[in-house]
C-alpha cells in the first residue's frame, strides 16, 4: 500500500500561517511608526491615513484611532476628518440580494447626525423657509469628498450667511463669503457654494498645513479687519452644532 505523500500540503498551509503571521507584524511595526508620528503636527494626516488603512486588519486599533483623533475645538486640529463608525445607529441602511453566488450591497445614505442641530441653528426657518433648511447633507457629502471636517464649513456658512438669512444667500446662493474680482461670488445653488468652500478649506488644511479656524483665517479667508470676530463667531456655531448633535 503507497502512502501517499502530504509534506506538499503541509508545506503549502506551513508557509500560509508563516506569511499571516508576518503579515501581522509587518501591520503592527506600522502602526507603532505611526503613533510615534501622530505626536508630530506635520505628520499627524499621514499617521491618522496610515492608522485608518490598518484598522480592518487590526481591529483593535479602533480604540487608539479614536484617541488620537478625538474631538478638539479650541486651538487644536479641528479640520481632521474624524473617522466614522458604522453601528444601528449611523445613518447607513445596508441591502443585500443574494444572485448567482454574488452579494449585491447597496447603501442608502440618510441624513447626517448633525442635521437636526444644522437646521434649528437656522434663522427664519419656519415653515422650512429658510435657503439653508435640510442642506446639512451637502455639507457632509462635500466635507467627506474633500477630506475636511464639516463642523468647520458649516460654522464659517452660519457665520458668512448670517444664519442662511443674508442677501448673499438668498440671491447669490453664496453661503461662504466666497469672493471673486473684489466682489461676492454668485453660484447656480448652495451646492456649488458648499463644494468651493470645501475645496479652498481643503487647500488650505492640506497643502499649506494650517490646523484650526484662527489659522484659516490668518491666511487670508476673511478680512483684516474682521479676523477677530469672524474667528470668535466661527468657532461659537461649531461649538454649538457639536454640542446639540443627538
Amino acid at each position: 500500500m503507497r502512502i501517499p505523500q502530504i509534506r506538499q500540503h503541509y508545506t503549502a498551509i506551513s508557509t500560509t500561517v508563516k506569511v499571516i503571521r508576518k503579515g501581522k507584524n509587518i501591520v503592527k511595526q506600522a502602526v507603532r511608526q505611526t503613533e510615534i508620528m501622530a505626536m508630530d503636527d506635520q505628520l499627524k494626516n499621514k499617521a491618522m491615513s496610515t492608522i485608518l488603512m490598518a484598522t480592518p486588519f487590526m481591529p483593535q486599533m479602533n480604540s487608539r484611532l479614536a484617541k488620537l483623533s478625538a474631538e478638539a475645538v479650541d486651538n487644536q486640529d479641528v479640520f481632521v476628518k474624524k473617522a466614522s463608525k458604522v453601528t444601528s445607529a449611523t445613518a447607513e441602511k445596508v441591502t443585500k440580494t443574494i444572485d448567482n453566488k454574488s452579494v449585491k450591497v447597496k447603501l442608502e445614505s440618510a441624513k447626517p447626525k448633525f442635521h437636526e442641530a444644522f437646521n434649528n441653528l437656522l434663522l427664519q426657518n419656519e415653515k422650512h423657509k429658510n435657503p439653508l433648511n435640510d442642506k446639512a447633507v451637502i455639507f457632509d457629502k462635500r466635507a467627506k469628498e474633500y477630506g475636511v471636517d464639516p463642523y468647520v464649513l458649516m460654522g464659517i456658512a452660519m457665520h458668512e450667511s448670517g444664519r442662511g438669512t443674508s442677501d448673499a444667500t438668498k440671491l447669490r446662493h453664496n453661503v461662504g463669503g466666497i469672493m471673486k474680482n473684489g466682489s461676492l461670488k454668485k453660484f447656480p445653488n448652495i451646492d456649488k457654494c458648499v463644494e468651493e468652500m470645501a475645496q479652498t478649506v481643503s487647500k488650505h488644511h492640506h497643502k499649506s498645513r494650517l490646523r484650526t479656524v484662527k489659522e484659516l483665517a490668518e491666511a487670508g479667508y476673511c478680512g483684516e479687519n474682521e479676523k477677530a470676530e469672524w474667528i470668535s463667531n466661527v468657532m461659537d456655531y461649531i461649538r454649538e452644532l457639536r454640542n446639540n448633535v443627538n
